[in-house]
């Protein structure tokens, strides 16, 4: 019974230390480009464009674009409107905390700012629940733990319906 309990607690600190690895790389590695003034500069008004929609019996109609949905304006993502999507995503949905249940306790994680396309993406697919279900597939001791599986069919499913898209790394 108590190498059960020390086996418990040794899988526990080491898996505590591998998500503060984790965070501290993902904080170490973020966007340190300053975007403030482009905050500034780009406008919040809802381009007024013409985008057909199918009703359900498929037929598409013209819809005023500036009377659709974020998601509806935008989705399925793709590389030329992903960008786009996360800048006015992340002016709506302004949170920066998540909170990722394991079964080896709680990971509270604060999103910064700076990382504003990154974080709107994460906070996204979080609301989505891209995540759910899934398992921390990558561990390199003392390194970094890698979590979110793609190669599970049930994102690949839930990732279909958002689109196909890649965030530059430096943005």
């Amino acid at each position: 019974m108590k190498s059960a309990f020390l086996f418990l607690i040794i899988h526990y600190f080491l898996f505590m230390r591998i998500t503060l690895i984790f965070c501290t790389f993902f904080l170490l590695f973020n966007c340190g480009e300053d975007h403030s003034k482009q905050k500034k500069t780009s406008s919040t008004t809802i381009r007024k464009e013409i985008k057909k929609v199918k009703d359900t019996t498929g037929v598409e109609t013209p819809v005023d674009s500036s009377k659709l949905s974020l998601e509806e304006r935008y989705l399925p993502l793709n590389d030329d409107n992903a960008m786009a999507f996360f800048r006015e995503y992340g002016e709506r949905h302004p949170e920066n905390k998540v909170r990722i249940y394991t079964e080896f306790g709680n990971i509270d994680i604060q999103l910064f700012d700076k990382t504003e396309f990154h974080r709107a993406n994460f906070i996204f697919l979080t609301k989505n629940k891209i995540f759910d279900g899934t398992q921390f597939h990558r561990v390199v001791k003392d390194f970094v733990i890698q979590g979110g599986n793609s190669d599970d069919r049930d994102v690949v499913k839930k990732r279909g319906k958002i689109g196909r898209y890649l965030l530059p790394p430096r943005c």
